[in-house]
């Protein structure tokens, strides 16, 4: 989904401080893999790596989870992603997973718990959300946020 990299590394380059910067794209890797984004981080003067994870959730299928199901199913997916992209890899530089959910926000209120164990993992940025809403004049904003950040103003 290049709508979500796309709103992905915008956010990441809106870091306070401008503490990141963009150096490549679709970085190839030495186990042949490609990585979206390669960012240098002015905080630690360092390289990271960057995947963007979409991950499209199904309203029936998620709201006949129970919390712990679906933490287990989200940590699955963003570990299998992890591991496809580091397998047979040789690098010192920091890989990154940037998770993208795509569902209705009212639909994750009930696993508020779950974002929390999951979110800024040891390998992935926060979990992050598009939310797409109605102002009172009735355009429509848009706003990619932290799926924490979101629960956290309401």
């Amino acid at each position: 989904n290049y709508f979500g990299e796309i709103m992905a590394i915008n956010y990441i380059l809106n870091y306070p401080n401008n503490r990141y910067s963009l150096e490549d794209i679709e970085y190839k890797l030495t186990n042949k893999k490609r990585i979206d984004f390669t960012i240098y981080d002015n905080y630690y003067k360092d390289f990271v790596l960057v995947e963007i994870m979409n991950i499209h959730l199904q309203k029936e299928k998620l709201l006949s989870n129970s919390p712990n199901d679906f933490y287990t199913f989200l940590k699955k997916r963003i570990d299998d992603k992890y591991h496809e992209k580091t397998n047979l890899l040789v690098s010192s530089h920091v890989i990154k997973i940037l998770p993208i959910i795509w569902t209705e926000v009212e639909d994750l209120f009930t696993f508020k718990s779950v974002f929390k164990h999951i979110d800024c993992g040891a390998y992935n940025f926060p979990l992050m959300i598009l939310l797409v809403q109605k102002d009172f004049e009735g355009t429509i904003q848009y706003q990619f946020t932290s799926i924490n950040s979101y629960f956290e103003n309401q």
